[in-house]
């Protein structure tokens, strides 16, 4: 009798396994005595090399930039914050993009009338000078678009409401919070994870802390030649009147738009204390602000003990030094 013949890793699975690489030999440069664990950067939870295995396995592959915005690179977390958060901030993300193509006249939005026998789905369309609804009988109660279509063709008329999906503005805050902590995680690994400045980001993505975001969401233009073609950017921000902080670019919604980013602290207590502001008083920022992005080649891999202390030697070379936005760390 022929055994059957190992099942091949899928692509999913080398991928996993080479990140969790990664992650563990990075955990243990900050904490020697860790081996073959990889720590979710978002809940903490610490996760054995087992876990791959187990089905399906309890660390997932999440997208770093949103699938509704291209994807792009890939990070891990545990399969709980996969779940509960990835899931539901790229589906904000998502709906955000459709809104802002159907205001742009790219394509339907779906819009439903409430009737006493039920929901009649419809499309809204805006290619014309006047825009037009256009009912979807196989998304609607039968029952529901009778009787609407009847009060229509009667001799009277009569009138309806339809309510426009558009997006839900926290999770959108969220979603674009959620995928610069994990540039950051994927980039300095957990020098960034466990600073205690980040710690109220990880309390907003939880759920823990309810403060308005807004104020920590930015559109810049950039110069494409600036910026390496494949996002996300992370930056050093400087200015006079404030700390520098750092600011991840993710790309726009549109071409015609600005690239979207997040405020992040610094890896000191001033930045942090700055960023804390910025969400209690929400408040546009003033003076002349510097980007300067990091281009990936300069950064030291996370399996190199030198790695120690990257992010903060980076941000006070930043900080000390004027930029020339030329995506040179200074050294």
């Amino acid at each position: 009798m022929v055994g059957k013949a190992p099942r091949r890793a899928s692509r999913g699975d080398r991928l996993r396994e080479s990140l969790f690489d990664k992650y563990a030999a990075n955990l243990s440069v900050w904490f020697p005595d860790t081996t073959d664990i990889f720590v979710c950067p978002v809940c903490r939870g610490g996760h054995f090399r087992a876990s791959l295995e187990a089905k399906p396995p309890e660390v997932a592959l999440a997208h770093i930039v949103p699938r509704s915005l291209g994807g792009g690179p890939t990070t891990l977390v545990c399969r709980s914050c996969e779940n509960n958060l990835s899931a539901a901030f790229d589906r904000a993300a998502a709906d955000e993009k459709r809104f802002h193509e159907w205001v742009a006249r790219k394509h339907a939005r779906d819009a439903r009338a409430s009737e006493p026998e039920g929901n009649v789905a419809f499309e809204f369309e805006r290619d014309g000078k006047h825009p037009s609804l256009k009912s979807v009988p196989s998304r609607s109660n039968p029952q529901a678009r009778e009787a609407l279509f009847e009060r229509l063709a009667s001799e009277t008329g009569t009138s309806f409401s339809v309510r426009i999906q558009t997006f839900h503005e926290r999770h959108r805050d969220l979603s674009y919070l959620y995928h610069a902590f994990l540039a950051m995680f994927d980039a300095f690994g957990y020098e960034f994870a466990f600073s205690r400045e980040v710690d109220r980001i990880r309390g907003l993505l939880l759920g823990d802390d309810e403060s308005d975001i807004g104020s920590i969401l930015r559109s810049v233009r950039y110069k494409l030649t600036d910026m390496p073609k494949a996002p996300p950017h992370i930056n050093v921000v400087t200015s006079e009147d404030h700390p520098a902080c750092f600011f991840v670019a993710l790309p726009p919604l549109l071409r015609t738009e600005a690239a979207r980013g997040v405020i992040l602290p610094g890896p000191d207590q001033v930045s942090a204390r700055h960023f804390d502001e910025l969400i209690d008083n929400p408040a546009p920022f003033s003076g002349d602000m510097q980007f300067t992005w990091i281009p990936r080649d300069k950064l030291i891999g996370l399996d190199n003990p030198d790695s120690r202390g990257q992010m903060l030697y980076i941000f006070s070379e930043f900080s000390r030094h004027e930029s020339a936005g030329d995506g040179n760390p200074a050294t």
